[in-house]
């Protein structure tokens, strides 16, 4: 053993003796008060860990040793269902009975040859050592039945499960064992689905702001998507990409009657495909939504922030689609615009298409923690509030 690997162990053993002492003694480079690893304007300054009593040099300030930091979980496999099942998938949503809350990423992404929907699952907390963290883990879990509003999973709904039931429905949520789901912990979604499913699509998450060191926003990234969507989200960012063959009509085939009659109404089909995004009041969410160019699109694009000063856009890539229609009404405002996108003509009516609805609700500096290290090196910021419809970005 060489001597500074010696040196280094004999100090963690003075550090362990010194952290049993400090309640009773004045340690100089102490931590300051608070929450382990909380630092603040009189922290102690380094620049490697031999300069930290009681603690390890992060960021060029000394953190105490049993600071704690987040723990991210492995991907696991939580659900597998037959996609031709169901036409409605909802994952993530708001507390109902403090419990149910996705604070996590949504990814879904469109995998080729398969016939199946697959929920995975990646739990997050914060905690002092990865035995807190695992205890943790093994409280939260999956929460997914046919039923429009959560409840503790028991006998009485069991033959609602999604994987038991024959229903065309399903919603996810997160769920944890215990009286309430701590604030802090949650999990991010992995949802695979087949090529082409067309079904309707409900994503809800909002961002993790529990420990202000650590704004874990609730990201949304979907790609290939190829019914109608909507998102509800915070200060995340939210990234959509529509598959190339997007039909006008979900669930009618590529040749049905109402592409045939030039979109003409009450031809056969129901209602138009729809791609809604909307942020939260008073948050500031970066929307980008890639579709194909040659649909006809029905588009209203906004931010209810009005004045935009900081740099914040709202954003239409005209010269991706083959005709784009600008409403003359939304011409000199720029937090809104409305546009008509490849109008057929007659017999389809003006004014309907695929309807695009985002929505921004803020233009801000929005501080965001995307890797576990950042709790200890600090969020990084970036401007956030635009909202952007392109062909071909993403």
């Amino acid at each position: 053993m060489s001597q500074g690997t010696h040196d280094h162990g004999a100090k963690r053993r003075l550090l362990q003796l010194l952290t049993l002492a400090c309640p009773l003694l004045a340690c100089a480079n102490q931590a300051p008060a608070g929450e382990a690893g909380e630092t603040s304007g009189d922290a102690l300054a380094c620049e490697d860990d031999t300069d930290c009593l009681n603690g390890l040099c992060a960021s060029g300030t000394c953190v105490a040793w049993d600071a704690p930091k987040p723990y991210l979980d492995a991907w696991r496999d939580e659900l597998v269902l037959p996609a031709e099942q169901f036409r409605r998938l909802i994952i993530g949503g708001g507390a109902v009975n403090n419990n149910f809350i996705n604070r996590g990423d949504i990814e879904v992404r469109t995998i080729a040859g398969t016939t199946e929907i697959r929920v995975q699952i990646q739990r997050f907390t914060i905690a002092r050592t990865q035995a807190d963290a695992d205890r943790t883990f093994t409280r939260m879990g999956s929460w997914a039945y046919s039923l429009e509003l959560p409840s503790a999973p028991t006998e009485a709904i069991a033959g609602l499960a999604c994987e038991s039931s024959n229903l065309d429905f399903c919603q996810v949520r997160c769920y944890y064992e215990g009286l309430l789901q701590p604030a802090r912990d949650g999990a991010n979604f992995r949802i695979s689905l087949p090529v082409g499913w067309d079904g309707e699509l409900h994503l809800e998450t909002q961002d993790n702001l529990a420990d202000p060191r650590y704004p874990d926003r609730g990201d949304v990234r979907v790609d290939g998507l190829a019914g109608p969507l909507r998102v509800v989200l915070d200060s995340g960012r939210a990234e959509v990409r529509l598959a190339d063959d997007y039909r006008h009509f979900p669930g009618c085939p590529l040749d049905d009657p109402c592409l045939v009659e030039g979109l003409a109404p009450d031809c056969g089909c129901s209602d138009y495909a729809s791609v809604d995004i909307t942020a939260r009041a008073n948050q500031a969410a970066e929307i980008t939504v890639d579709a194909p160019p040659t649909n006809y699109y029905k588009v209203v694009l906004q931010s209810a922030d009005a004045q935009l000063e900081l740099g914040c856009e709202v954003e239409l890539d005209c010269e991706g689609f083959g005709d784009c229609q600008i409403d003359p009404d939304t011409l000199g405002f720029p937090a809104i615009l409305r546009a008509s996108l490849n109008y057929p003509g007659p017999p389809a009516e003006t004014g309907s298409g695929i309807a695009i609805n985002l929505q921004t609700s803020a233009c801000a500096e929005v501080e965001h923690a995307d890797q576990p290290s950042a709790y200890f090196e600090g969020p990084a910021v970036e401007l956030r509030g635009s909202v952007r419809l392109c062909s071909g970005c993403l």
